[in-house]
């Protein structure tokens, strides 16, 4: 795909507008970022960040959002709440169903965030955390009466050491994935960084081109009209004043 980081004024206005449109008929916001991606053969992620990123600039520059007619009440950034008991329940009760009607974890996670990219995130670890299994291993039980039996046999102490080595091996492969998983969670944030960065010092850039082709037209038509004066003062002035000089 294509990565597209400049952003016109009608381009934010169009995006602004689908969401809006979209909102209102039912569709979710991540459906209006991919729709508008496919329309600007843009990176949905990017439509995204950009989104929520300009609704920040708009919020503290009224003027602006009433310049592109935007009306922030109906754009809003989502803020999520942290889990309690019974939101856990609840989660995993509503994902469940949903596995058992033949969705994924992460498809059945997309319908309850309603299409919004981190909520989706957010409920998927929660939901995988809550249903992480952790390892049981059967001891040998020695029987009540010490007198038949005090110590373990060969066979249930290499049982036991089999045990502990899968234990350990399971909780080092865990803690690896775990590892990997917040590398590539702040290597995509770092990197959602970068690309609103130099999406903001685009815009910036075009509304700079904007103000210096404005000065210029400014310029050509001072110089005309300095040059319409020129031969206007020469057309009125004497000859005799003209040949003296």
């Amino acid at each position: 795909v294509i990565m597209k980081a400049k952003w016109s004024e009608n381009q934010i206005v169009n995006l602004f507008k689908l969401v809006e449109t979209n909102n209102k008929n039912n569709i979710s916001t991540l459906d209006s970022f991919r729709e508008f991606a496919k329309q600007t053969n843009r990176n949905a992620l990017s439509v995204r960040n950009f989104y929520y990123q300009f609704i920040k600039q708009l919020q503290s520059d009224n003027n602006f959002a009433k310049k592109l007619n935007i009306n922030l009440d109906n754009h809003k950034i989502q803020k999520f709440s942290h889990f309690n008991k019974e939101s856990e329940n609840n989660l995993k009760q509503k994902v469940d169903g949903l596995i058992k009607q033949g969705y994924s974890i992460r498809s059945a996670c997309e319908i309850l965030s309603n299409g919004n990219v981190k909520e989706m995130l957010r409920l998927q670890n929660k939901y995988r955390s809550l249903t992480k299994q952790a390892t049981v291993i059967k001891f040998p039980s020695l029987t009540n009466n010490a007198t038949k039996k005090s110590t373990l046999t060969d066979g249930e102490i290499t049982s036991l050491f089999l045990g502990l080595v899968k234990l350990v091996k399971e909780s080092a492969i865990s803690n690896a994935k775990d590892d990997c998983e917040k590398y590539i969670q702040n290597k995509v944030t770092e990197k959602r960084r970068e690309v609103i960065l130099l999406e903001q010092k685009n815009l910036e850039i075009n509304m700079l081109n904007k103000q210096v082709a404005d000065l210029k037209n400014k310029n050509k038509e001072l110089n005309n009209l300095l040059a319409k004066y020129r031969i206007d003062f020469l057309n009125n002035t004497p000859n005799n004043f003209l040949g003296n000089n």
